[in-house]
């Protein structure tokens, strides 16, 4: 199959591509086509929040929950966003993230500021939004 031609595909548009493909027998010349029509729909960034809001203290040896709270503008989208820790790279024990559900019971040697870093990641899309927190 040869493909002709290049088409750059522009997120904000609504108008339909036309595409036009065909098959081609070698020696006897039969062909057969077919048209389709692709609209490129727009895709949006997820937005995350957090659930109770910053700011975040916990003492050594309790325990801290937060809720990770992805939503996106295509709705069947959204139990298909994907959570995870981008910072810092070592997590300290006692730190797990359950589906969107962040929870750490730190040790009586961690009292000290940790920053984090939460990023969601759309179905569709590389695109993604994070948030930066530092528990204290």
């Amino acid at each position: 199959m040869y493909l002709h031609g290049r088409r750059q595909f522009k997120q904000r548009s609504a108008t339909p591509y036309s595409f036009t493909f065909q098959v081609k027998e070698p020696g006897n010349g039969l062909v057969a086509t077919q048209t389709v029509s692709i609209t490129v729909t727009q895709n949006y960034a997820p937005t995350l929040t957090l659930s109770p809001a910053a700011p975040y203290t916990v003492n050594e040896g309790g325990t801290l929950s937060i809720s990770l709270v992805g939503a996106d503008q295509n709705p069947t989208d959204v139990p298909l966003l994907a959570y995870s820790i981008t910072s810092p790279t070592t997590l300290p024990a006692g730190v797990t993230l359950t589906k969107n559900v962040f929870s750490w019971s730190p040790n009586y040697s961690e009292g000290r500021p940790f920053p984090y870093s939460f990023k969601i990641y759309g179905y569709r899309s590389f695109w993604c939004n994070s948030n930066s927190y530092c528990f204290y």
